[in-house]
């Protein structure tokens, strides 16, 4: 409830398996990133920074299945980091920032691979949508916009990721980006992008007339 009150968690899932192997021998191997919501309520979660793995858990937190495991082919991951329920094309689709593997990769929500986007992706964090568009931030340096058809449509603020990593917020360069982390839309249309840099760093870029 929004008084902060906690009624559940979802905990390292000790008796998942995959592929006949425990995934966790101990909860601290479980370092989850980012969680999307099916329509049924039950959520997924990316297990980014532990074993790489996309988890399906009840509405109540209860285990229930392996979506994806780590590795490079289809179907499987490499420190996921964004989750977003893709609604764009009618049927609703996990989508999952596979950060790693330098490339975006959509689910059905029985977990079966569909489809990559690799054009204009580095290091994709996570994403949202508005109408046709899909929203990257990423942690190279720049914010991407691809469309329906997962064309680029424009890369935002290609910026310097390693000169400026730790540099003094003076030396920062507006409207060009270090390590883009996260950026929703806002009802204007203008994008709000933080970036993943010591001293942090939100910005916000307006939607040209």
């Amino acid at each position: 409830p929004l008084d902060g009150t906690m009624l559940w968690e979802v905990a390292a899932p000790i008796e998942a398996t995959f592929k006949g192997a425990a995934i966790y021998d101990s909860p601290d191997a479980w370092n989850p990133t980012n969680v999307a919501f099916a329509p049924d309520g039950d959520l997924f979660v990316g297990d980014g920074y532990g074993r790489s793995y996309v988890l399906r858990f009840s509405k109540d937190g209860a285990f229930k299945s392996v979506v994806a495991g780590p590795g490079s082919a289809a179907g499987e991951v490499l420190q996921p980091h964004g989750l977003w329920l893709d609604e764009r094309g009618g049927e609703p689709l996990l989508a999952v920032a596979d950060r790693a593997n330098r490339r975006i990769q959509w689910f059905d929500l029985d977990g079966r691979h569909v489809r990559f986007q690799t054009e204009g992706m580095r290091q994709p964090c996570h994403f949202k949508t508005k109408g046709d568009l899909l929203l990257v931030p990423d942690l190279s340096s720049v914010v991407t916009l691809v469309d329906g058809k997962g064309r680029v449509v424009a890369q935002l603020g290609d910026g310097d990721p390693t000169s400026l990593r730790g540099a003094a917020r003076k030396d920062f360069i507006p409207g060009r980006f270090v390590h883009p982390h996260s950026a929703p839309f806002l009802a204007d249309g203008s994008i709000l992008v933080v970036e993943w840099v010591p001293l942090g760093r939100v910005t916000r870029l307006e939607q040209l007339a």
